[in-house]
């Protein structure tokens, strides 16, 4: 990096005011001339980050995550260190240009003619729809017009078979077809599976089309939805319908949206209020919390005002508490269920100005949930909900603190010296779980765990580098996955005179100097693999090829078994249940066969 670069870096390093600018991200305490907050990288209960105003730079005493300004902006974004400089660069109106480092893709071409196969279908489905008056007529009578068609680039199925003959004559194979999720077999036949529906395109976080929703258009006894079924580009809990295309407005208004249907979020649209997303399903996986938390951003639930979605409201939004996400919630929709139908009943004006004015803190919708459920009307129901609203409260600032203990008396009639009582209870326990918090923060999952000693073999052998470029193996976690990267790099640019003695210590130096990247997570990571390293198991040939078995042909599938259990939870109609469960027991016993063909890596290095 050249020497003026690093003099601008300083400059807005110094421009900028470390507790001005995370408390853009995050709620800061201020406790005389020291400011704390929750940490955000890490389970926190009680307030551990701690943040230095004179010397600009932060810590948290539980997880040890720390840093200048840049760093805080880039673990808490999930952004580049120089994108970092950038947004900091910005905050402070400060010049700063930023050069994008080209990025190579992998390119999997099963999933890329998975991506072919949806955008020709989307073509064909959008013209189909042109040429159908009855599906124009059903359009105009949900209030989808030419614009909201061609903004959401909604078409129509006609028939069973016309989109297979069409993607058999752009050359596409019935077998890609079939594994599209576009047709189902029927007596040794493709047929369309979304036929006679309208047809709402689904795509992924980054824009490409990888799945449909198809809604009937006439009477029928058949479901209203069908949706696509997973595939190698289509994975519904890593999917979120209009995210990519309400993304600019969502960090341009910092605020996002959560509705439940297609309909919701397009009525939504269509009254202004773009940054909006749908659920594909009422449930948010692991994945849907990681991107919430990443982009920063307050979000309003926006679900059914029905008993089922007023309850699933209230245990998305303690979700996203528990990840330090900020959160209100609409509470319901007046004379009607949901958003389309009060777009339909009352207009476009009349939603923008209700979302706007109908907005609850996760706390007051807490409350209404208890009354509309008359959970509050005896006294030992009074008493638990006590129990659990001081719980959430216990983490509060003192000013919040004070104005619910307020509401809490003045709506359950409580005394405050018990409503105190209660609080300070939860101090306590807050106080012994810092030890637990730390423990569990240092816990390694099982996929780490194959993950780590396929790294320490790595560092232990350069014949375990080699097989590992050769199988062309990629490990899930990002900073294992790049240490890997380094490592191959490091050992193919240096094959001559390669030492592996001192590969970590120079992947430290090359990391720490390229300030292209999340350097600071990539620096602990490779500490941490270093002095990991010694407590696995030297390098073993038939050991490290069951690892890399392992990490291909079977972690995949346990992740889709995992996915499928989370939907099991979730399906309320009896057919989906029994679709997803055969789909389990299928997984499952593939999974068992292919363990069969993996060595027992144990027995074999016993012996």
């Amino acid at each position: 990096m050249e020497n003026s670069t690093l003099e601008k870096i300083n400059e807005i390093r110094k421009q900028a005011d470390i507790v001005d600018i995370i408390s853009r991200h995050i709620n800061v305490i201020r406790k005389g001339k020291s400011f704390t907050a929750i940490c955000p990288f890490h389970n926190d209960t009680n307030p551990s980050l701690s943040i230095s105003r004179d010397k600009q730079i932060f810590k948290c005493f539980v997880c040890n995550t720390g840093g200048n300004v840049f760093s805080f902006v880039s673990k808490y974004r999930h952004i580049p260190y120089m994108s970092a400089v950038k947004e900091v660069a910005d905050m402070v109106g400060a010049e700063f240009e930023l050069k994008e480092a080209k990025k190579e893709k992998i390119i999997d071409t099963r999933k890329k003619v998975l991506f072919d196969i949806a955008k020709e279908a989307t073509n064909f489905y959008k013209n189909s729809l042109v040429g159908s008056k009855e599906a124009i007529e059903y359009a105009k009578d949900r209030n989808l017009d030419n614009k909201i068609l061609q903004d959401f680039n909604i078409g129509y199925s006609p028939d069973f078979d016309k989109i297979i003959q069409y993607l058999e004559a752009k050359g596409f194979t019935k077998n890609d077809i079939f594994r599209s999720g576009i047709a189902v077999e029927s007596d040794g036949k493709l047929k369309d599976r979304f036929a006679r529906r309208l047809i709402f395109p689904i795509t992924d976080l980054d824009g490409n089309i990888v799945g449909f929703s198809g809604r009937i258009i006439e009477q029928s006894d058949m479901a209203k939805y069908v949706n696509s079924p997973e595939s190698d580009i289509f994975i519904k809990g890593n999917t979120l319908y209009n995210y990519y295309q309400a993304l600019p407005e969502i960090k341009n208004q910092r605020k996002m949206y959560i509705c439940e249907g297609f309909m919701d979020c397009i009525a939504m649209h269509r009254s202004g209020i773009q940054n909006t997303i749908a659920l594909m399903g009422t449930a948010f996986t692991k994945e849907h919390l990681k991107i919430f938390k990443y982009l920063g951003v307050s979000i309003t639930l926006c679900l059914d005002g029905d008993n089922p979605g007023i309850s699933n409201a209230n245990k998305l939004a303690n979700e996203l508490i528990e990840q330090n996400v900020s959160v209100n919630v609409i509470p319901g929709y007046e004379d009607v269920k949901d958003l389309g139908e009060y777009f339909d009943k009352y207009g476009p004006e009349k939603l923008q100005e209700y979302i706007k004015n109908s907005e609850m803190s996760p706390f007051d919708f807490e409350f209404f949930v208890a009354k509309k459920t008359n959970n509050l009307e005896n006294n030992e129901n009074k008493k638990e909900f006590l129990k659990k609203i001081c719980k959430k409260i216990s983490t509060f600032s003192n000013e919040d603190k004070d104005i619910y203990i307020n509401k809490i008396h003045d709506e359950l009639g409580f005394s405050l010296s018990t409503i105190n009582s209660v609080l300070d209870s939860y101090k306590k326990k807050d106080a012994k779980n810092i030890v637990k918090d730390i423990k569990q923060y240092q816990k390694i999952t099982k996929k780490q765990d194959l993950q780590l000693r396929i790294l320490s073999s790595m560092l232990d052998s350069p014949e375990a580098i080699q097989t590992f470029i050769d199988s062309m193996v990629i490990l899930e976690d990002d900073a294992y996955r790049k240490i890997s990267l380094l490592i191959g790099e490091y050992y193919q640019e240096n094959y001559d005179n390669f030492d592996i003695n001192n590969m970590i210590a120079d992947l430290y130096t090359k990391v720490s100097t390229e300030q292209n990247d999340e350097e600071s997570k990539l620096q602990d990571a490779l500490l941490f693999v270093g002095d990991i390293k010694d407590k696995y198991p030297p390098y073993n040939k038939l050991s490290f090829s069951n690892m890399i078995y392992e990490v291909m042909e079977i972690s995949p599938l346990e992740d889709k078994l995992e996915s499928l259990n989370e939907q099991l939870k979730f399906a309320t109609d009896d057919q989906e249940k029994k679709s997803i469960l055969h789909d389990y027991i299928y997984l499952a016993n593939v999974i068992k066969e292919k363990k069969k063909n993996m060595a027992n890596i144990y027995e074999q290095e016993d012996r």
